[in-house]
């Protein structure tokens, strides 16, 4: 496994499977997107993609992790975006967290997380 800094995980592993599974990633909005409700001092978070509907509202929020760490790391964090999400949009959105090799799925309403190939189409 090749060792890569968070952002590099993102530009050559994560941004290739979003784009494949029909998410062009070409709005300020989709990566870094500010959310209000964070528990730090400020309150403030940004979520490292979130993945939006036709509809505009929220489908899902991912977590991205550099490759050498475990991707489960960010599972909390995701959680914390997903529920940012759900007060300014009323929508609960899907959670993913990855280290840009493994990827973990989680509708944290109904189901445990789960391990995936990638990311579900839009």
């Amino acid at each position: 496994m090749t060792s890569l800094t968070e952002i590099e995980t993102r530009e050559k592993l994560i941004d290739p499977l979003l784009k494949e599974s029909g998410f062009r990633l070409n709005k300020e909005k989709d990566r870094e997107y500010e959310v209000s409700g964070m528990p730090n001092e400020k309150g403030i978070g940004f979520a490292d993609y979130v993945l939006w509907g036709d509809d505009g509202l929220p489908l899902a929020v991912v977590e991205a992790k550099k490759t050498i760490k475990d991707s489960r790391v960010g599972k909390q964090q995701a959680k914390l975006y997903a529920d940012c999400l759900e007060n300014e949009f009323k929508r609960r959105p899907l959670i993913y967290y990855t280290n840009g090799y493994d990827h973990w799925f989680w509708d944290d309403k109904n189901y445990p997380p789960r391990t995936v190939q990638g990311f579900h189409k839009k």
